[in-house]
Parts: structure tokens; sequence; C-alpha cells
């Protein structure tokens, strides 16, 4: 039965991630343990398994620390079957925060100011999600992800927008001013929350609150730039749903969940690489790419039908796959919801 990001009870994947994550972490070159999707000759067979990443597959005489195919764990009827370990190849996660020097190296990336792509350019006198913004005095750029609306200690309403701790500055102080689309333009929002991230221990949230209100008038429309169908309320992930994002580089793209309560590493630059937990794993669809540099804090929708329901906030990416925050724990550290529709 497919599991998703809501809270649950371990079942025998879970125990088997739970044996196979002490094994991967003596590997310098895994980097990634999940419930994920096995993959026999390149192509997804729709079997869960446990999956783990690592930046190059190794013939076995070169491997110091080999992985099980597959480990023994009891059932919940008591029953011991193996359950199947599957060993795939992707580079190592890392932030998507895009700096200026960057624009000039990667074309892909939209580096004309003076010919700005849709989600790059400026927008007035209100600002959607998925597009480009950039902090005061900061020297990069990255996606204002999901509008926001939430209550204030007296009950009243706030409107603002959710991005990433790192796209906000990892040292910004609450107050701090966000432009778009770049440092120097018309501030959009003030930072009101954001997460730390913890250097020593794991992270579940690279996540950060603006508050729109500036001068007495909302920055902030009700929408994403380019999605249509955006419903209110936060929706759980199965692996093999279809996803859509908008964000600054790509744009609007489509993918499929590929993992589930990933355990993982990420490279902050500067800060080293730091620890997750319960993450998102996600695949474009069609063997395009889901995100890129510069797409930092897009907020992520589950497709159902016609509606589009928020389910993730995307902070990391590599080897062609994203990672994301889920929604759920999104909107429990905030409360709060999507101010779309």
């Amino acid at each position: 039965m497919d599991k998703s990001t809501s809270s649950r009870s371990p079942d025998p994947i879970d125990r088997a991630i739970a044996q196979v994550a002490p094994i991967a972490a003596q590997d310098p070159g895994a980097h990634t343990v999940m419930r994920g999707l096995e993959k026999v000759g390149g192509e997804y067979t729709g079997r869960e398994c446990v999956v783990v990443l690592v930046e190059e597959k190794k013939p076995l005489a070169e491997v110091q620390y080999v992985l099980p195919h597959a480990v023994p764990v009891n059932s919940e009827g008591g029953e011991v079957r193996p359950v199947r370990v599957d060993v795939q190849e992707a580079a190592p996660f890392k932030i998507l925060l895009l700096h200026y020097g960057e624009w000039t190296i990667h074309s892909s990336l939209g580096a004309q100011a003076s010919n700005p792509r849709p989600h790059q350019q400026c927008f007035s006198p209100t600002v959607p999600g998925g597009v480009q913004i950039a902090p005061a005095g900061a020297n990069w750029v990255g996606t204002l992800g999901v509008p926001w609306r939430w209550k204030d200690q007296t009950g009243g309403a706030r409107y603002g927008f959710l991005t990433n701790r790192h796209v906000a500055g990892l040292e910004s102080k609450f107050g701090h001013r966000v432009g778009q689309p770049n440092p120097s333009a018309r501030p959009v929002g003030e930072l009101v929350t954001s997460w730390r991230l913890n250097t020593q221990d794991t992270n579940q949230l690279d996540l950060a609150l603006y508050d729109s209100l500036i001068d007495g008038r909302h920055h902030v429309r009700p929408e994403v730039f380019g999605l249509r169908g955006l419903t209110a309320g936060v929706a759980d992930l199965k692996l093999g749903d279809l996803v859509t994002k908008s964000g600054r580089t790509t744009g609007v793209t489509t993918g499929r969940v590929v993992g589930l309560d990933a355990q993982t590493t990420v490279n902050y630059g500067e800060r080293g690489n730091l620890k997750f937990t319960q993450q998102v794993v996600i695949e474009g669809d069609g063997g395009g790419s889901f995100s890129e540099a510069g797409d930092s804090g897009a907020s992520i929708w589950k497709v159902s039908g016609d509606r589009r329901v928020f389910s993730a906030l995307l902070f990391a990416g590599g080897g062609g796959k994203t990672l994301a925050n889920p929604g759920r724990l999104v909107v429990e550290a905030l409360g709060g919801e999507p101010f779309v529709g």
C-alpha cells in the first residue's frame, strides 16, 4: 500500500530503513536513504523498497561497505519477510540558490537582466508566488514560494509569503526586507519568522516567513505565477504522485514523487553539509529538469484533476532530483495556510 507524508505507524519499509541507514552512513559515497521506487534497467517498476542514493555506483570489488540487496524485517503479523534495497546513482543535494556571478556561467539560468524571463520580471503593484526575489544587500536570488495567511496573537489576519531560510539569508534578522525582483528593488516583505538550521543535529525545515504589509499596503497577491486551480489547504504525498511547481529559473514544471521520508545531507556551501530527515524527493516528468539553481523557495503542488493543493517547499537538488520539505511539516510549524484562490 502506498505510504504518504502524513503521520503513520512504522511499516516493514520503515523498519528496513532503520537497518540500512547505519550501514549507508559508513559509505562516504552514499548520501540519502529513503522510501522509494525500485529501478530496473533505468525504469521505475512501481514497487516500493528502500532506496539508497550514491554519488557513483562502483564494481563490487571496489566497494568497502557492501549494502545488502534485501533485509529481513518483521511484518505486523509477526512474519519475517525480506524488503528490497535498491542502490541508485545520483549526485549529492545542494541548495538551489543562484548567485549573481553564476548567471554568466550558466546561460540556461536566465542571465540577461536586460531581457528577463517571465518569472524574473518586476511585478507591480502586487507580487504572486513563483517569481524572483532577493533580500536587501544580497548577491543572490531565489523564489517567492507561496502567498500565506495566518493569525497573529490577537486573532487578526496577517498576509505574507514563504520562502527558504537560505534565500532570506542565513544571518538575516527579523525585519530584514526582501526586494522583487532584485535586492535594490522596492521591498515586498519583512522577515517575521525563520527556522534556525542546525549544523550539529538533524533538520526538517529550511523555512522563512515574510509579512507583506509595508507602509500600510500589502504587496502579495493570492496566486502563484503560471499555475491554475490552486486550492487552500495542504495535501500529503504518495510515491508516484504528480506534482507541479513555479520557480524563478525553470518556471512551471511537473514531476513525480520518487522518494519519501528521506534521510539525507545537503551542501550549504560555507556552512558545510547539513543533515535532513523526512524529506520529499521529486524527479522531473518526461526526463526534464524539475528545478535548477534559483528555484529555492518554490512551492510544490499536488495535481488532483483540475485542482492543485500545496504539498511541499523546494530547497535543494542534485543529479536530476529535487529535495523538498513536506507541506504538512510547514503547516504544523507555522500554522496558517496558503493564501490562494
